[in-house]
């Protein structure tokens, strides 16, 4: 089983809905499950249709349902509960060029910059644009637990790297 390993996604949602103990507790014991380890999600998702490994965790759909819809060697199932981040644009207090900054963060928002980011496997929030697909789209409707990265973030990936990469 592959394992991205470039995240504590997985490690802080738990901890968000089940609580530190348990949810270190899942992880050790997930992670002696001779787990192959790559970092990016791109390129997990192409290792996987191309057969390297059977069955990947923790995954982007939006990576996999692409395979999938050109007909690639890919499924996947959402896990109960799924977990989501949501990603942010913002402009520093002393941007250098602010005003080019406002500009990028307005297209960003843009029904125009949200089908972009929609290109790139991202999914979109802005109401009228739609995911790439209906599965995703059906996946967003179940409404996942959006993590929150609440606590101190050191401790996590201090915690997240002794777990799985032995450090």
């Amino acid at each position: 089983m592959a394992f991205h390993i470039g995240t504590n996604n997985p490690l802080i949602g738990m901890s968000e809905m089940q609580g530190e103990e348990k949810a270190l507790a899942y992880m050790r014991s997930f992670a002696k499950q001779d787990l192959i380890q790559h970092n990016g999600y791109t390129k997990i998702s192409q290792l996987l249709a191309a057969g390297e490994f059977p069955i990947v965790a923790f995954m982007q759909v939006t990576k996999l349902e692409k395979i999938r819809e050109r007909n690639g060697p890919v499924d996947w199932i959402p896990l109960d509960p799924s977990f989501a981040t949501v990603s942010s644009v913002a402009v520093s207090k002393h941007a250098p060029h602010a005003n080019a900054a406002r500009l990028l963060v307005d297209f960003y928002l843009s029904e125009e910059g949200q089908k972009a980011l929609r290109e790139i496997d991202k999914i979109p929030l802005r109401r009228g644009v739609d995911a790439d697909s209906k599965r995703v789209a059906e996946l967003i409707e179940q409404t996942p637990h959006v993590i929150k990265y609440e606590g101190d973030p050191g401790k996590q990936i201090k915690q997240f790297n002794e777990i799985f990469l032995g450090r």
